[in-house]
């Protein structure tokens, strides 16, 4: 399991390993990679005495940053992102552009970038987190299939190419309409 951000209260690494204690119940050997730079260390030291109490030692690891996101994902059984606020999801899209079959929390805009091409959860919710790693941990062919669906989708969506032509559009379809008078007293 491979989690890619910074590592910061929002990002929700706190219910990730409480994820990964539940999950490791289930599957001994499962290995949570938490891939970014501490932009808040009292967060991150948070994090490595939650890892230390649970006696998560071997099983979350803080991987540090990447210069090769993609290979982090495709390298990945799954993707997972617990965020407690989002904006747009760049994270989660970057995954969905290597086929990495993704289970986030349902926050900001990642509903609507990942569709139903991955697993959605409730944010602070570890259980459910953990239920839907544990779900595609024992699905390969599901995880296969998500996958997929999740590099059709970003590639139909949210390529650059996608970004520029929307915003065509909308700039001609806005040049195109007639303004209003101005309400004058």
């Amino acid at each position: 399991m491979t989690n890619v951000g910074l590592i910061f209260a929002l990002k929700g690494q706190l219910d990730l390993i409480e994820a990964a204690a539940l999950v490791r119940d289930k599957v001994p050997d499962v290995e949570f990679r938490l891939y970014g730079s501490a932009s808040d260390t009292t967060y991150y030291a948070q994090c490595l005495e939650k890892i230390s109490r649970l006696g998560l030692e071997r099983t979350v690891i803080f991987a540090g940053v990447t210069q090769q996101p993609w290979q982090v994902y495709s390298d990945a059984d799954v993707v997972a992102f617990a965020s407690i606020s989002e904006g747009f999801p760049y994270v989660v899209v970057e995954a969905m552009l290597c086929g990495a079959a993704v289970v986030s929390t349902d926050v900001g805009g990642v509903r609507e970038a990942l569709a139903d091409t991955g697993l959605l959860v409730r944010p602070r919710s570890p259980q459910e987190l953990a239920q839907s790693i544990c779900f595609l941990l024992d699905a390969p062919e599901e995880r296969l299939r998500l996958g997929e669906q999740a590099r059709i989708r970003a590639l139909a969506h949210f390529t650059e190419e996608e970004f520029l032509g929307n915003y065509l559009r909308t700039y001609h379809e806005l040049c195109s309409r007639r303004p209003r008078p101005l309400l004058t007293s």
